[in-house]
């Protein structure tokens, strides 16, 4: 599910099968990004399994911050760009349970 317009293309099983033999090069990388993928999928069936909301939560903050964030003062700060119902379509729950979990996390310091 696509979280803004998004625009497809199509391409047929035999022309990828065609072009993934007349580029080894561009097969090989292809490969890679799918096991990349299974992977991550791999560990978000294990993270939505095994933490509470709270947890899924705390790592996907520390994902963020890993990829956008910045250090002030001895801490990572960076802007929270998704909303709370994209976060709970990452995370699992509900956006009301994300809502509570987020101000749980707020009042921690």
């Amino acid at each position: 599910m696509a979280e803004e317009d998004t625009n497809t293309l199509f391409i047929g099983k035999r022309d990828m099968c065609q072009f993934c033999l007349d580029h080894p090069t561009f097969m090989f990388k292809a490969l890679k990004l799918m096991a990349a993928r299974v992977r991550r999928h791999a560990q978000m069936v294990e993270i939505l399994s095994f933490h509470e909301v709270g947890q899924r939560l705390a790592l996907l903050l520390l994902a963020r911050a890993q990829l956008v964030g910045a250090p002030v003062s001895g801490r990572t700060s960076f802007q929270l760009s998704l909303p709370n119902h994209q976060i709970a379509t990452r995370i699992g729950p509900v956006w009301d349970v994300v809502s509570r979990a987020l101000t749980r996390l707020q009042h921690m310091d």
